[in-house]
């Protein structure tokens, strides 16, 4: 077995825990909390950490220039806007901000769709 796919197998397994957790939050938030050991008065302190994140992928995006990455990145960011939007828009919460992010990302996904699409270079 190759170190590459040693890493490979890895990442992989990342993603299922990753995702374990995700459904967990999904479904009740309570037992994601418990489960990562997250407090709720801390959850602004840790979106501060998740948003410095996002910022690394896009500018490491940016540099590595690749139209396909930037366009699978910016649909996440689309998503979490409008995922975020439609969790606050149940509890009758502002959602215009959410729903501004997840179309200014989505721009950057139609741009960098037809640009690959024409067959534009980096």
């Amino acid at each position: 077995m190759t170190l590459t796919m040693i890493t490979l197998i890895l990442a992989g397994l990342g993603c299922i825990w990753t995702g374990l957790l995700a459904v967990a939050f999904i479904i009740n938030p309570a037992h994601g909390l418990q489960l990562t050991d997250h407090a709720e008065n801390q959850l602004p302190r840790v979106m501060g950490d998740r948003y410095v994140f996002l910022v690394a992928l896009a500018v490491a995006a940016l540099i590595y220039g690749d139209l396909k990455v930037i366009a699978f990145l910016y649909a996440g960011f689309a998503f979490l806007g409008f995922a975020d939007a439609f969790i606050y828009g149940r509890v009758r919460k502002p959602v215009t901000k959410h729903i501004m992010a997840g179309v200014s990302a989505l721009v950057v996904v139609i741009f960098a769709v037809v640009a690959l699409l024409t067959g534009a270079r980096t």
